[in-house]
């Protein structure tokens, strides 16, 4: 059974408009009421008119500060309430480009990624989970089965021209992400198992990245950032690595990763 303290406490979060009238009744009560009393009593020798003007200006001064405290209230409760639908509406927004995802409309699906790269700018709150989205929708998406078997450059370069509108942006999307809201956190995007032939990733920031048996094959990757990169059995054949910034990546390149490489 719950104290009742507690039980009381509960009751006030769910109804704070009634305490809140209730106390600037008593407020305003008091300084009508009761604050000129105390601060102007009866005294011998002061004038009955005298007393009601100091009682008037104790008054008058007790007014002001509560029009005060009123007008700073209000604005808290107005940025509170202005806060809390800015929360939903982010929400909302949230919810719709997931939903987006899983159209079978190409550019809807398309437009539900770019929205959530806005709201990912926008709220680092919100930066992790919408790149985890990002993530997953990858790995579900392209998975690594559906890589094409073969090593002809031709071939490469012909897929190269036909990767999925969604796929790649999903990809430029994690690979330009603002990293200065992951400071504080460790995000490796994980695109483990995932089939990433004949992408463009030219440039992308992958730091600690998750590409365990990914396929890159005909991938362009120039100058990407794959720092501290997980590459056990990632294969790139075809692929253009000029500039690519490795790092200390832990990779054997395409083979079987208990034999080393």
């Amino acid at each position: 059974m719950k104290p009742r303290w507690r039980i009381a406490s509960a009751w006030l979060r769910g109804h704070w408009p009634i305490p809140s009238v209730f106390g600037a009744v008593l407020a305003i009560a008091g300084v009508f009421l009761v604050l000129p009393l105390l601060i102007v009593p009866s005294q011998p020798g002061l004038k009955r008119a005298e007393q009601l003007q100091a009682q008037s200006n104790v008054r008058t001064a007790g007014v002001q500060l509560l029009a005060g405290v009123f007008v700073v209230g209000g604005l808290y409760f107005t940025a509170r309430t202005f806060r809390l639908n800015s929360e939903g509406q982010l929400a909302d927004r949230f919810i719709r480009a997931v939903e987006q995802l899983g159209s079978e409309a190409r550019n809807v699906r398309v437009g539900g990624i770019y929205a959530l790269e806005r709201i990912a700018k926008g709220s680092q709150q919100d930066h992790q989970p919408v790149m985890e989205v990002l993530c997953t929708y990858l790995r579900e998406n392209s998975p690594a089965t559906r890589a094409t078997a073969g090593s002809d450059f031709e071939h490469f370069m012909y897929k190269a021209r036909r990767v999925e509108p969604d796929i790649q942006a999903a990809l430029t999307v994690l690979g330009r992400r603002n990293l200065r809201h992951e400071a504080d956190m460790a995000f490796p995007v994980d695109l483990r198992d995932t089939n990433l032939q004949g992408v463009n990733l030219m440039e992308v920031h992958l730091p600690s990245a998750l590409l365990d048996d990914a396929r890159l094959d005909g991938a362009r990757l120039e100058r990407a950032n794959l720092r501290e990169a997980e590459l056990w059995g990632a294969t790139f054949e075809y692929a253009t690595l000029f500039g690519v910034d490795f790092g200390l990546a832990k990779a054997n390149f395409g083979h079987d990763r208990e034999k080393g490489g």
